[in-house]
């Protein structure tokens, strides 16, 4: 038995944004989300889930629809 594909997870979403507007590390990605570097950290450790305001702040600075960060990051309901 093959396993399935792998779901999206919060680290693609954020690698995304990293390689799409040429940011140079996770740093200054915090900086551009307005949030801490321990912040995305915990996102990439732990596996949480993107908050509302953090799914916001991302569809208005950076211009993505908001689905299109749900489904990058996994986020389907």
């Amino acid at each position: 038995m093959t396993p399935g594909p792998v779901p999206p997870s919060v680290r693609e979403l954020l690698d995304y944004l990293i390689t799409e507007h040429r940011l140079k590390n996770y740093a200054a990605l915090a900086r551009e989300m307005g949030e801490t570097s321990a912040t995305i950290s915990r996102l990439l450790r732990s596996g949480q889930r993107l908050t509302a305001k953090q799914i916001l702040h991302i569809h208005e600075y950076f211009g993505m629809n908001v689905q299109e960060i749900r489904e990058r990051s996994g986020q389907y309901d």
